[in-house]
């Protein structure tokens, strides 16, 4: 799996990954990652990851760890034996076979407590990203750092000067942020907003 590299900061050895099978449909395989690439692909700024599933049964894979563990077969590069993954029947009756296909979804930091923001309310002039927020009835538009952003929520800062330098805050979660019509809008420019829970 190719991670964008957006995302890199938030993937480790120990990322959880889910595994959908188009030949068990309902069915998700979990494990954790095996090995990460030791740097990003320069033509797509991606990062490489991948899972070793053992292909048999629980007891198998058992049995295949205690030999290999024995004779120190290890994968040399992560240290890394195949997992037997949760959603794969103990007696092996699902076996993955050669030629089936499947999706992979990692399950990245969880964010608590914070504030995410729809992807559309980011605007870029000149390649920087900004908000418009509401004040008093006016659209002011600020600064913004993007922390995450997967095209659907982005977690965002707002950038402020002080003594010549940027500092990173915090969205409050009572802002307003302005997410349609941003491109008829100015600095200063007075707006009735019209409000909506998250996700209406």
């Amino acid at each position: 799996m190719q991670v964008p590299d957006t995302f890199v900061a938030y993937v480790g050895i120990d990322t959880e990954a889910e595994i959908r099978m188009d030949s068990f449909p309902g069915r998700a395989l979990k494990c954790k990652l095996s090995r990460l690439a030791p740097s990003l692909n320069a033509a797509d700024r991606t990062l490489r990851v991948e899972v070793d599933l053992y292909n048999g049964t629980e007891a198998e894979h058992r049995a295949f760890l205690a030999k290999a563990l024995l004779n120190n077969q290890a994968d040399l590069k992560s240290r890394k034996l195949p997992v037997f993954p949760t959603g794969l029947e103990a007696n092996g009756a699902a076996r993955l076979l050669p030629g089936m296909y499947g999706r992979m979804r990692l399950n990245l930091r969880e964010f608590k407590n914070t504030a995410l923001i729809p992807s559309g309310a980011i605007v870029r002039l000149g390649g920087v990203p900004y908000l418009y927020r509401v004040e008093s009835g006016v659209a002011h538009r600020a600064r913004v750092s993007i922390e995450l952003d997967d095209g659907t929520l982005a977690r965002v800062f707002w950038l402020e000067q002080e003594n010549g330098k940027d500092i990173s805050r915090e969205l409050n979660p009572n802002e307003v942020i302005i997410l349609s019509n941003q491109g008829e809008l100015e600095e200063g420019t007075a707006v009735e907003p019209m409000l909506s829970k998250f996700g209406d």
